[in-house]
């Protein structure tokens, strides 16, 4: 059974570190804002962007709880 991870915490807290982490040692599947607007964006911030991106990852993690996901929940990047 898959688990979805999610992390949640400050700027630079290692967040997308970890997530990272998780992508290479366990079948998972990285839904970062920060990685997708890296690639969509490239420079600068853009808000309606980012807005889409996010709506998309939420709608792929959906169907990843149709498919039998189970849910981790992690408060913040620090791994308690």
């Amino acid at each position: 059974m898959a688990t979805l991870y999610m992390l949640m915490g400050l700027p630079g807290a290692g967040k997308t570190t970890i997530g990272k982490r998780l992508e290479r040692e366990c079948p998972a599947l990285l839904l970062s804002p920060d990685v997708w607007m890296a690639r969509v964006v490239r420079d600068g911030y853009d808000a309606d962007r980012r807005r889409a991106v996010q709506q998309l990852q939420l709608e792929l993690a959906d169907r990843f709880f149709v498919w039998g996901a189970t849910w981790s929940w992690n408060l913040d990047s620090s791994g308690e």
